[in-house]
């Protein structure tokens, strides 16, 4: 008898991803490490789907079943078991094989969730110190110089006069620096320098008392404060960031490119309504300031070990008369990734250590004129919205119509007010309450915060922050004023207001331009090795890997059916060490024949293996349930040895006579002859 081989495919097992795999590993993996010689193929040698017939003897002795009968039309075919189970291989890639392998796609996978604390601090610290450390001074006047900073160089010039200095100012404003003219508090500050006699310490060391601060020169937006306002705000309220935890994803995608695309809409930019956390490289931009990091070097290679869940098995595809193979899942492994990683050898080279980056921070104001809410205890609910209520600030219903919580969260106002609050209702949680000055036993000035339990009986304290200020009348109410109950933080905000329209300190106000601050160099706040493996406090590189197995899994072979050929039935062995012919179904996916970009769902009519030609119910041999077999949605038949006639009908409703052979030799081939009825 004249058999045919089924393929020409050798014993050994070729995987399905070692096809989408060969050219990076070809080109990375340079040391030649287990790659089945990185194609998986001997000379000539296909890898899946149809293949060739060369009319090669199998070895196997075959009987005729019946010498006498007229000889079939198409030659006997081999199936095959391969027992031998899969090597795996190693992939390493570089920046361009990564982008060769993963394509779009890499947007889909997550690199690392950075936890921006660290990298905000860095940034607000900078902005603070730009023009250097003079601020720290127990002087009204202190020295400053933005020429002295690589940042403070790109300050626009006259750097005196820019709204890059008016944000440093704020942020090194101190009791022993802060310039109340044109403020609320101008005349507080007046009377107290100019009457040493009544107000000991002058008005830097009644802030300082009032608002039980350490020191004078110690900031009244203290840098924690800061750092959390800006997670909270200008963070928390873009689409793009999920919460006010302050933590950015990045995607492999970004990294791959530089981090460039984290500035565009579709990341950190602009979107939504949001002018973006970053400033977008399109923006406003003479001299082609580009946003980048340094994170992944030119030296980069991420090196791991893969093997794969799939199993190829040979069949039959009836109707095109050939032999073919497939990959299928096991039962055992159904809900799995189709390739197994070694993550826990995964090897990342190349990341800078410390990775910095590149970016623009455009500062925004509210275009309306924000009031503070004063003196009705109305205003004592007065508080901003949680960030669930970002996307539309108005619908607050703790927020006073007319106050800086009905404005957007991502504008300066907002921010300081945020800021303020945050660090005022801790620092000033048990209230507070300074005399400036006496006539007699009569506290001629001062202020009450909150409701302290030193709060003489004439008083009447308010919640936490409510800010009260005490001026008697031998100050001449008409000469002097103060200060409407409000809470510190809204205060703070029209004091901070004020400085930023007034550079120069003189008490006139100034319209200004929204400041831009550009970042060479900025720390991301992590380590190499902290990227890579994480910290105790967040998690790396390799674990936000691990947890993307089924996505990077997917993305690699996700579409494995492309290699299918369109198989009725085929052979392979159960958990149970027997060999078994089974018959396809709608999970044996394949190309779809009118969209190969698309995968198909065989559907068959009458599926599984009879004795007899008609396919009645009482003739079927083959079940879905064998003890010992997981599969329990394929029909199987386990082949006795020798002979055995079946009947089968395939997808288009076409029925077959199979003659099977079993050799008494060997339980991994079998022969295979058939004939259209």
């Amino acid at each position: 008898m004249n058999i045919t081989s089924r393929s020409k495919l050798p014993l050994h097992w070729i995987p399905v991803w070692i096809p989408a795999l060969a050219l990076a590993c070809a080109a990375c993996n340079s040391d030649g490490t287990a790659t089945t010689d990185a194609t998986g193929t001997d000379s000539g040698e296909t890898d899946s789907g149809e293949t060739d017939s060369d009319g090669s003897d199998s070895g196997v002795d075959v009987p005729d079943p019946n010498p006498n009968a007229e000889p079939p039309g198409d030659p006997p075919l081999i199936l095959r078991i391969d027992d031998t189970p899969p090597e795996p291989i190693t992939i390493n890639l570089d920046k361009e094989a990564s982008l060769l392998v993963f394509g779009e796609r890499a947007k889909d996978v997550t690199l690392i969730e950075i936890d921006s604390t660290q990298m905000l601090t860095n940034a607000l610290e900078a902005i603070r110190d730009a023009c250097g450390d003079g601020w720290v001074a127990n002087t009204p006047t202190p020295w400053r110089d933005c020429d002295l900073t690589e940042l403070g160089q790109r300050f626009p010039q006259p750097w005196e006069e820019s709204a890059e200095f008016s944000v440093v100012r704020l942020l090194t404003l101190t009791p022993a620096n802060a310039n109340m003219i044109g403020t609320e508090l101008e005349d507080m500050q007046t009377l107290v320098n100019s009457n040493p006699d009544w107000f000991d310490g002058g008005f830097g060391e009644i802030l300082r008392n009032t608002l039980k601060m350490a020191s004078v020169t110690d900031p009244l937006l203290p840098m924690p404060a800061v750092v959390e306002s800006a997670k909270n705000t200008l963070l928390a309220s873009h689409p793009r960031v999920p919460d006010n935890s302050g933590v950015l994803q990045v995607s492999l995608w970004d990294a791959l490119h530089d981090m460039t695309p984290l500035q565009l809409p579709e990341r950190f930019g602009p979107a939504g309504g949001h002018p973006g956390v970053l400033m977008p490289d399109a923006e406003d931009n003479p001299d082609g300031f580009v946003t980048k990091s340094d994170a992944l070097t030119d030296a980069f290679s991420m090196r791991v070990s893969t093997g794969t869940r799939h199993r190829r098995v040979d069949g039959i595809d009836l109707s095109k008369k050939s032999g073919g193979d497939m990959f299928i899942v096991p039962a055992d492994e159904l809900g799995k990734p189709a390739l197994a990683f070694d993550f826990d050898n995964l090897e990342i080279t190349g990341i800078a250590d410390p990775p910095t980056i590149d970016m623009r921070l455009k500062i925004y104001e509210s275009m309306n004129t924000v009031t503070a809410c004063t003196d009705d205890e109305g205003c004592y609910d007065n508080a901003p919205c949680d960030a669930a209520a970002y996307a539309d600030p108005w619908t607050c219903d703790t927020a006073v119509e007319g106050s800086i919580w009905r404005e957007n969260p991502w504008l300066f106002e907002y921010f300081a007010a945020w800021a303020g609050r945050l660090h005022y209702t801790q620092s000033l949680a048990d209230g507070s309450y300074e005399c400036f000055g006496y006539f007699g036993q009569e506290c001629l000035a001062g202020a009450l915060i909150g409701d302290p339990v030193d709060l003489p009986a004439e008083y009447t304290g308010g919640p936490i922050g409510w800010t009260q200020f005490i001026l008697h009348d031998i100050f001449d109410p008409d000469e002097l004023s103060s200060p409407a109950p409000q809470f510190f933080w809204e205060l703070l905000v029209s004091i901070a207001d004020h400085a930023f329209h007034d550079p120069d300190g003189d008490g006139v106000t100034v319209d200004m331009p929204s400041p831009v601050f550009e970042f060479k160099n900025l720390g991301l706040g992590v380590s190499a090795d902290e990227l890579i493996y994480g910290s105790d406090s967040q998690l790396g590189v390799v674990d936000y890997l691990k947890q993307q197995e089924d996505i990077l899994a997917d993305i690699m072979v996700g579409q494995y059916w492309r290699n299918n050929a369109a198989l009725d039935l085929y052979f392979a062995r159960g958990e149970d060490g027997q060999p078994y012919l089974v018959f396809a179904n709608e999970e044996d996916l394949r190309a779809d024949p009118g969209d190969p970009n698309q995968s198909y769902a065989p559907d068959y009519p009458v599926p599984g293996f009879f004795d007899c030609s008609n396919l009645l119910d009482s003739c079927k041999v083959s079940s879905k349930q064998i003890a010992g077999v997981s599969d329990t949605t394929h029909e199987k038949l386990l082949l006795t040895e020798g002979w055995s006639t079946l009947y089968v009908r395939d997808d288009r409703g076409d029925d077959y006579e199979l003659r099977v052979y079993r050799p008494p030799t060997t339980d991994s081939e079998i022969v295979v002859e058939f004939s259209k009825l």
